[in-house]
């Protein structure tokens, strides 16, 4: 019976199965996964296409999440004269950031540096809807949080990294680039004027004694809602992997249990530490404490006591001798002065 099916149709069929599945075989045991004559550049090849093709349907997910939120990136031209609107400035600066990004990992950073900035806005929405400013001065707080960091794309272009030591200091960097792009170009001139102090100062140590008060209330917003968010940013990095070279850190070493002598006194002294000063990721934690010295509105209090970040930065501190002390200092200051803010709005 055998003979007979050899001998038919379906024996020829069974016969060319036969020899393409070893055809198939010898070829999967040459050329296939791990064969012996298979080029290495080859897996390589494929794994860099999958993860472009992966990170592209990121990016794109990333994006209509954004616009649903958002207004979406539009292209305006400000006039002299025409005042834009809150929406109109945040579709601008959404397009002036995607000119600077693509779904290349690379540009991971300037993905999260424009979502940064649209959530300080939103943080400073939420300052000035608790608070009695006036029309200008609210209206330049804002803008002075949705651009004060404008200055990032073209500095991680130029030199890959948001290190100012490394690089420029990217607030003078970002008011050259309001003036450059005219961003601000139909805002009256007290806006303008307001909006670019704050640009310039957002990142200062401390503010010049002889500030003036609309400058320094419009500065002083932008500076609550960019540490409010950076430090929400820190507590979702710090859960995950850490390469040394990662943009959110600033390059500092990721030692679990190590932190910077220096930074521990200043912790204690009640200064606030500097970005000078880190050196490991602990030390970037103990930054974000002392931050609560610098807090001036009762809705950043407000806003950090209901996500508990600052509980987070604190608890993942290791309990050693070293750091034991200012971890101390800082909880019992975390505590005085939620108690004092909440106070405050009772």
């Amino acid at each position: 019976m055998i003979e007979d099916i050899m001998n038919s149709r379906w024996g020829g069929y069974i016969v060319m199965a036969v020899l393409m599945g070893a055809i198939a075989l010898l070829l999967r045991v040459l050329y296939g996964p791990r064969g012996l004559f298979r080029d290495p550049k080859w897996d390589e090849e494929n794994q860099r296409i999958r993860s472009e093709e992966k990170l592209k349907r990121q990016w794109k997910e990333e994006r209509f999440q954004l616009d649903m939120h958002y207004p979406p990136a539009r292209d305006i031209s400000p006039a002299p004269g025409h005042r834009l609107s809150l929406e109109e400035h945040c579709s601008l600066f959404r397009h002036y950031a995607a000119s600077f990004i693509t779904a290349k990992e690379e540009d991971a950073p300037l993905r999260l540096k424009e979502v940064h900035s649209l959530r300080v806005f939103d943080h400073a929405k939420r300052i000035v809807q608790s608070e009695h400013f006036s029309e200008n001065i609210a209206r330049a707080g804002l803008l002075a949080a949705l651009y004060h960091d404008c200055g990032r794309f073209p500095q991680y272009r130029q030199y890959r990294t948001f290190a100012d030591a490394l690089s420029v200091n990217h607030a003078r960097l970002s008011l050259d680039t309001l003036k450059k792009e005219h961003f601000l170009i139909g805002e009256e001139k007290e806006v303008r004027s307001l909006v670019q102090t704050a640009v310039l100062l957002h990142n200062k140590s401390s503010l010049p004694a002889k500030l003036l008060p609309e400058a320094r209330l419009v500065t002083d917003m932008v500076r609550d809602a960019d540490k409010l968010d950076i430090i929400s940013i820190m507590v979702s990095h710090f859960s995950q992997a850490l390469p040394e070279n990662d943009a959110v850190f600033l390059h500092v070493k990721d030692s679990p249990e190590l932190c910077s002598p220096e930074v521990v006194q200043c912790v204690l002294a009640g200064r606030v530490v500097s970005y000078r000063e880190l050196h490991y990721v602990n030390d970037f934690r103990l930054l974000l404490g002392t931050w609560m010295h610098e807090l001036h509105f009762a809705a950043t209090w407000k806003e950090l006591q209901k996500r508990g970040d600052m509980e987070k930065v604190l608890s993942n501190l290791p309990d050693t001798p070293e750091l034991r002390s200012a971890v101390l200092y800082l909880k019992n200051l975390m505590y005085s002065q939620g108690k004092k803010y909440s106070s405050e709005t009772v």
